[in-house]
């Protein structure tokens, strides 16, 4: 290969790369934007889908998995992607005549900042050559999703008893989907239920702890 058709394969990739970044982040300011037309249209009994942990967490994994960064470029864009989404959100929201505290917003900004990278990472596991570390990508989001589910039903039973079940049932499916796909092994596929139980527990405990540090920690 000549020094011209490097450069040029490597202007590509870079190329290539940016727009993946571009189109992830358009995605995620779309999830944002939306989120607060589904509180108002969908259903009462499903309306928190819209505006829950595990909805967000599940269209970042996806997404930056989608991209194909790896390492702390992934974790990056997961981070970036949580923050647009709160920031499309709380401008729709205004837009539409709601009130939504600045404090709140740069509680959530926070939460993503911290949160996002591991996100990413676990979201570019999946592709990992390392065993374990791919044991964890998978396990990731349905922790996610399970332990949302788990704390709905626990602590909020009257707020949406039916996304509360869809979310623990979306969880273990994504989860089988996911063990099947890519584990294989029934020993993996263990292991990683392993991790996704732990990951659920300690979610439920580290989220029911966030309403507490909103009212008490934050003006």
């Amino acid at each position: 290969m000549t020094a011209s058709s490097a450069e040029s394969a490597r202007s590509s990739t870079t190329s290539s790369v940016r727009l993946r970044v571009l189109i992830v982040l358009l995605v995620a300011a779309l999830a944002g934007a939306l989120t607060p037309l589904g509180e108002h249209i969908l259903p009462e009994s499903i309306n928190s889908a819209a505006n829950s942990s595990g909805p967000w967490a599940t269209i970042a994994f996806a997404l930056v998995y989608a991209s194909q960064l790896r390492g702390w470029a992934a974790a990056a864009l997961a981070a970036a992607a949580l923050v647009i989404m709160d920031l499309t959100f709380f401008l729709f929201f205004d837009g539409l005549g709601g009130y939504y505290p600045h404090h709140y917003l740069a509680f959530w900004i926070a939460i993503a900042i911290c949160v996002g990278p591991l996100l990413g990472l676990c979201a570019s596991w999946l592709r990992s050559p390392n065993e374990r570390l791919q044991e964890l990508g998978v396990a990731a989001p349905s922790a996610v999703l399970i332990g949302e589910g788990v704390y709905m039903l626990e602590w909020l039973p009257g707020v949406s008893v039916v996304y509360s079940i869809a979310s623990l049932v979306v969880g273990a499916a994504l989860f089988g989907v996911l063990a099947v796909a890519l584990l294989r092994q029934p020993a993996r596929m263990a292991a990683s239920f392993v991790l996704c139980a732990a990951g659920s527990f300690l979610f439920l405990e580290i989220y029911g702890l966030l309403p507490l540090v909103l009212n008490k920690v934050v003006p």
